[in-house]
């Protein structure tokens, strides 16, 4: 007799961080037209605008070490070179359907830059100068081969966009390359996963803070920079503010306790667990000859919180048996790959509890309005609670677990108005 079973690996899905980076300091994204002469500054037929992919996808199974056991992630270098799997978009469209063969290059094979110390596969080369009264939305669209499951995934940027600017006397412009509205998932919050593990004592392998920490976390930042007439202007030469654009402009206080965790001249951190939806704007201004602050630029920021798509389900649907005096069961969560931005199909949330509050209860003859048996993603509880027996007319009942999505928090605070922490030196909150 012989029997067969075909085993599976399965994978992990990957983490995605996409952005993009541009690697040509003298030639920003915007240009400054001056009319008197009639010069585009920088020039890009002698200085192109050079933009990169920032891409990384990693699993953290252990799938994707090498030798000597270092985790390497896919990157722009491993962005399949085909022309209908590597794109630059211009304006919603294929970059050479709106920009001259002379007007752009694209590096599809690439190499390793030693002086960039980068790989420039996927590298966009701007060679036009854009008139003033244009400006173009670009993003990069490419696919990258999971070499452990042979799918293609696909990588998509954020928009940026190439303008020009008329050369005038004192102009500034606060400019942030991170996307201005934030929209947190707690599904994708690694770093929330990671602190609720731990704050449990569970196995959080060879995570740390920092390890679980990037652009999907609760502890947000953006960053930006002052710039005037396209050089960064020195952070000596000037102050920032916060406040609110929907109030008035009055100032908002930098405090943990409202969430707001840091502002300095070139970044702003956010708790984004702390809000349903906030708006920042950040002001940069100068102190003139008469002691009076004017303002010289600001960019408004938002971060929401945001309730992903979901589909519960118990584990177990079975009855008991006679001999049972206590029963188990437990929930399960899946979403949506597309929810977390990474994978393939649906994907069950570990450590549901870090997402949901649950309660269970029972209703059976002895409790016919129910009674509640216990609490959390997996509950025990002895089944007399509910007066079952092995008597027909007590032997039945129904089980129901009510779940619900934990919404935004306020920080926990003693008489004096501190805040709490753990023994981590993590701020204390509640719902």
């Amino acid at each position: 007799m012989q029997l067969t079973n075909r085993i599976h690996r399965d994978f992990q899905p990957l983490n995605i961080a996409v952005s993009v980076r541009v690697l040509s300091k003298a030639s920003p994204l915007t240009q400054v037209y001056d009319s008197m002469t009639g010069q585009y500054l920088p020039d890009r037929r002698v200085a192109p605008t050079c933009i990169l992919p920032d891409i990384s996808l990693v699993a953290n199974d252990g799938s994707m070490k090498d030798a000597d056991g270092n985790v390497v992630p896919y990157t722009n270098a491993d962005v399949i070179t085909s022309s209908d799997k590597m794109h630059w978009m211009v304006n919603n469209k294929p970059i050479e359907q709106v920009f001259k063969s002379n007007e752009y290059e694209i590096e599809r094979v690439g190499k390793d830059d030693a002086n960039l110390g980068v790989n420039t596969r996927c590298m966009l080369k701007v060679l036009k100068n854009v008139p003033e009264n244009e400006s173009y939305d670009v993003y990069f669209d490419g696919y990258i081969l999971d070499k452990r499951t042979n799918q293609e995934v696909h990588v998509v940027t954020k928009k940026f966009t190439l303008n020009t600017v008329a050369k005038g006397m004192d102009q500034y412009a606060l400019s942030c390359l991170d996307p201005l509205n934030f929209l947190y998932n707690p599904f994708m919050d690694r770093l929330l996963l990671f602190e609720w593990k731990r704050s449990r004592g569970m196995d959080v392998g060879s995570d740390t803070e920092d390890s679980v920490l990037d652009r999907f976390s609760y502890l947000h930042t953006w960053h930006f920079s002052l710039r005037g007439n396209t050089k960064t202007v020195k952070t000596d030469d000037y102050k920032v503010k916060l406040v609110d654009p929907n109030d008035n402009d009055n100032e908002i206080a930098v405090d943990s306790k409202f969430g707001v965790m840091e502002l300095t001249k070139t970044s702003l951190t956010i708790d984004a667990r702390m809000f349903t939806s906030r708006s920042f704007k950040v002001i940069a201004y100068q102190t003139n000859a008469e002691g009076k602050d004017v303002k010289i630029a600001d960019i408004t920021l938002s971060a929401k919180f945001t309730r992903p798509d979901f589909t519960p389900s118990m584990l177990i649907t079975t009855g008991t048996l006679p001999t049972d005096t206590y029963h188990t069961n437990g929930v399960k969560i899946t979403t949506k790959s597309t929810t977390l931005g990474t994978g393939f199909g649906d994907v069950e949330l570990e450590c549901p509890d870090a997402y949901f509050d649950f309660v269970w209860s029972g209703i059976s003859a002895a409790y016919p309005d129910g009674k509640e048996v216990g609490t959390g993603a997996n509950v025990t509880y002895p089944l007399a609670a509910l007066g079952i027996t092995n008597l027909a007319a007590n032997a039945d009942y129904t089980e129901n677990v009510d779940g619900d999505f934990k919404e935004p928090l306020s920080t926990a605070v003693d008489d004096e108005g501190n805040v709490l922490v753990d023994s981590y030196g993590n701020m204390l909150a509640f719902r």
